[in-house]
């Protein structure tokens, strides 16, 4: 339907208007125009919900690059439709909390424009069925995150946090287009729904481990998997309301989301179970672990969503064993490890995105969010209290809150993972279940930090900024409502599985029947099984080692548990940096001069050496016409034109011999019944006789260049080699006609384009794609330096590189 392709467009045309409304509404905050946009689009995907979940999708495509199968395709069914649903959701929640949260002396306007960027480009990714299309908009959310990350520019470490996430990301993403191109190389199509009907005669494909490997690449760097989570602690430095909205529910789970899409198509490979398992279980243990010594809040949130990220991600690899074993009654039960990381995923949305916004309220009410210096709040802040406990006990898998829920579901999956032939002979299954078990001890000793750090204890006025008050009623709504649906799905889990998950398990394995034996009943209570045993246990260690934490806490300081990944990642950027100002300097000599022998040298080598070497060059004249005796002498004046301007001495003749060689040409031109081009020629080259003349008196005096013999026999040789290899490249191109000349097609260029000048309807018709390209470019560029003159005037009136 077209109006699902329109609902992507509607946050980049948003963006558009707000700067102009922006400068013309002072009297009220930017932030309630613009959350109407994403309630809109809320409100437009929900009503979508009664027929997906009846098992209805819709497909709507716009015809584009025929020659190679690229179409703006949308596709909306069950599993773009949570993700779209989380996008705009938390969205409007987001924005409604940063209308109090961000003070009106910021650039709202510009903030507004980046977030709602990335909404257009985040809906985009999760609708797109064509693989380019998706790729443009997962490079886009790299781009917008870059923006938003690094909103307060003027911080250093805002700068640094986007320039490194940009880098992973982007760098994931090309990967990532690689394993595209090989997907389609294999099957002939860019469209995901093509290739999931089709992929099964293609995994014997050379190229399909490679290309599994490669988007692979792709998902883990976005989602922040191991060892590419460094990115995400220093992106913490960006506004809470960018935290609570890209790190929690939407630009992180976009790895998640590509898993979750390809799943029917690799997940049939063992390779794909180990990877996608394997490291999101290393990567839930690792975040963990590293989640308990941070002393700042948000970085605390930081490494906790990297470790949950490692969860869902873990669940989608143990999911895609049921297609390795195909549809019976004995792999459903594996199905169940998808059904809840999709569950787990909805759940972490709601409390992560509560907390997120809790923090903020914190740092934006005392003014600190370090944990050595806070305690005591819950007197002060009691409704902030409530939305914290709420959602740290949702995220330590306690009840009455909804990660209790998918806790419960996510020890279920690994026990029953342990009966799988691939586990059990080497007692993976029995070390996975240990590795994630130890993590989820650890992640309830984190949310316990939260809650009794920060708001039990005594308060101590005199460690925070600002005198201590409970957030406005406005900046509480937000994560109220969060903190709500933690509790409401925890009542009503089967509405979000029956509404929601059954129609995203449907997606995720489209050739297995009966749905609702892919989607169980979601229930508090299963009696004193293995997974509730597992969860007793959590809480009881759990709870010790957070009451005696100062005893083994310094383990930290003697065994760090931090990877040197950020102290490798830094060094490579160090040695790149270092490598290339040394690459520079080696030939950026400052000499015109020098720059010319390289690309003449370049070009001899590489042009001159192929023909040589391949034999590829011969010489037909026999069509070609004569010489006139006109045609002779302007090429003999242009000749000694160009021969003379090296012997002259004054600075004026060679002036003039240049405009001798562009007028000439003027004259060829016309000779060879080229009006238009010869008028070009003529404008062209008295513009810049002009111009060198207006600039003649500023230019430095003419001195004859004083080189040595041998510079001097250096350079003839490379010029006249030069002049060699353009003349036997333009002789063997004139003598050989490998192909059809186009120029019949352009014959009938009135007809097809309504001109009667060829060379204005190519420039306006047929080539006017790559015309209009070179305008942007050109207006791009112009944009770009007036930009950089107007903001070198600023810098130089305040320093931008605080701390």
């Amino acid at each position: 339907m077209l109006t699902i392709t329109l609902s992507i467009f509607i946050p980049f045309l948003a963006a558009i208007f707000i700067p102009l409304i922006y400068q013309r509404i002072k009297s009220r905050h930017i932030g309630w125009f613009v959350i109407i946009v994403p309630i809109a689009l809320f409100v437009f995907l929900a009503s979508y919900i009664p027929s997906i979940a009846n098992g209805s999708t819709y497909i709507h495509t716009i015809r584009w690059v025929e020659s190679v199968g690229i179409h703006f395709t949308t596709y909306l069914d069950g599993l773009s439709l949570i993700f779209g649903l989380l996008i705009t959701g938390v969205g409007s929640l987001v924005i409604l909390y940063s209308i109090y949260y961000l003070s009106e002396r910021e650039s709202l306007g510009r903030f507004y424009v980046y977030l709602l960027l990335f909404m257009g480009a985040m809906l985009g990714v999760v609708l797109s069925d064509n693989l380019m299309v998706l790729y443009v908009f997962w490079e886009l959310t790299s781009i917008s995150s870059f923006l938003l990350i690094a909103f307060w520019y003027h911080r250093k470490k805002s700068r640094y946090g986007a320039q490194k996430s940009m880098l992973i990301t982007v760098s994931g993403g090309i990967a990532m287009l690689a394993g595209f191109i090989m997907l389609q190389s294999m099957t002939g199509s860019f469209s995901v729904r093509e290739i999931v009907a089709t992929i099964g005669q293609y995994t014997d494909e050379p190229l399909f481990i490679f290309a599994m490997l490669l988007v692979l690449l792709g998902a883990f760097t976005k989602s922040a998997q191991f060892p590419f989570h460094i990115w995400l602690p220093d992106a913490m430095e960006a506004p809470t309301p960018v935290s609570a909205y890209l790190h929690s529910a939407t630009m992180v789970k976009a790895g998640i989301y590509l898993v979750a899409r390809f799943t029917p198509i690799f997940g049939g490979e063992t390779v794909w179970l180990y990877a996608v398992s394997g490291v999101g279980v290393f990567t839930l243990l690792l975040g963990s672990l590293n989640a308990v010594k941070q002393t700042d809040l948000k970085a605390l949130l930081a490494y906790s969503t990297i470790s949950q990220l490692g969860l869902v991600m873990s669940l989608f690899g143990l999911g895609s064993v049921a297609l390795q074993q195909g549809y019976s009654t004995d792999s459903v039960i594996y199905t169940q490890a998808t059904f809840a990381a999709l569950f787990h995923l909805v759940n972490h949305s709601t409390f992560k995105g509560a907390l997120f916004m809790v923090i903020g309220i914190v740092d934006h009410e005392l003014g600190t969010r370090d944990i050595r210096r806070l305690g005591g709040l819950m007197a002060f802040m009691p409704v902030t209290f409530t939305i914290a406990l709420i959602g740290s006990f949702s995220m330590a898998g306690l009840p009455p809150f909804n990660g209790f829920l998918s806790k419960e579901m996510f020890f279920e999956a690994l026990l029953n993972a342990r009966n799988l032939e691939v586990f059990t002979t080497n007692s993976i299954g029995t070390l996975v279940l240990v590795a994630a078990w130890i993590a989820s001890v650890f992640t309830f000793v984190y949310s316990m930090i939260i809650v009794f750090q920060t708001f039990f204890g005594e308060f101590h006025q005199e460690r925070v900024e600002k005198p201590i008050n409970e957030a406005s009623k406005g900046m509480l709504i937000a994560p109220s409502i969060l903190a709500t649906l933690v509790i409401v799905i925890f009542f009503f889990p089967n509405v979000v599985g029956n509404y929601l998950l059954r129609p995203a398990m449907i997606a995720i394995y489209p050739t297995f029947a009966g749905a609702e034996r892919l989607t169980p009943h979601i229930k508090a209570w299963h009696g004193f099984n293995p997974a509730l045993w597992m969860t007793i246990g959590v809480v009881v260690l759990g709870t010790i080692l957070y009451r005696f934490m100062r005893y083994w806490r310094g383990i930290y300081t003697i065994a760090p548990l931090k990877w040197n990944l950020d102290t490798a990642f830094n060094a490579g950027l160090t040695w790149l940096e270092n490598g290339s100002h040394f690459l520079t300097r080696l030939y950026m000599k400052g000499y015109l001069k020098d720059y010319l022998v390289y690309i003449f040298v370049f070009f001899i080598i590489a042009v001159g050496g192929s023909i040589l070497f391949t034999g590829s060059y011969s010489f037909d004249f026999s069509d070609d016409s004569s010489i006139a005796i006109n045609e002779f002498l302007i090429v003999l004046a242009m000749a000694g034109a160009g021969l003379a301007m090296i012997f002259v001495k004054s600075r004026m003749t060679a002036i003039i011999l240049n405009g001798v060689l562009g007028y000439s040409i003027a004259l060829l031109f016309v000779v060879f019944r080229a009006p238009d081009l010869a008028l070009t020629q003529t404008i062209v080259e008295t513009v810049t006789t002009a111009l060198f003349l207006l600039c003649f008196y500023f230019l430095p005096e003419w001195k004859k260049e004083r080189s040595g013999k041998k510079t001097k026999i250096f350079n003839g040789i490379i010029a006249i080699s030069a002049g060699i290899v353009v003349t036997v490249l333009g002789l063997a191109v004139q003598g050989n006609k490998m192909f059809e000349s186009i120029s019949v097609y352009f014959e009938d260029s009135y007809r097809l384009a309504g001109g009667k000048n060829i060379v204005n309807t190519i420039l306006g018709d047929f080539r006017a794609f790559d015309t209009m390209l070179e305008v942007v470019v050109l207006f791009i560029a112009g944009i770009g330096v007036f930009t950089l003159i107007k903001l070198k005037s600023k810098k130089e009136e305040q320093d931008i590189e605080d701390q």
